[in-house]
């Protein structure tokens, strides 16, 4: 299976941006895994949600092989 990595993600130095047939999806990377859990628990993340300032998302696990993710 190949692998669609997006252009848009070009300046996210904390994960990339991959399209497959059902959607995209979001790599964090392993350096940003504090920071993001940070932000699902401190409850930013809710109020940005909340105030439509950003996209909200559903965590899914990846089971493939080869990808360095958090």
């Amino acid at each position: 299976m190949s692998i669609s990595l997006q252009p848009i993600s070009y300046k996210d130095p904390s994960g990339y941006i991959i399209k497959e047939k059902e959607g995209y999806y979001r790599y964090v990377s392993l350096q940003y895994e504090h920071e993001y859990d940070h932000l699902m628990h401190s409850g930013l993340y809710k109020t940005l949600t909340d105030q439509y300032l950003l996209i909200p998302h559903t965590e899914v696990e990846d089971k493939r092989s080869g990808i360095d993710c958090y």
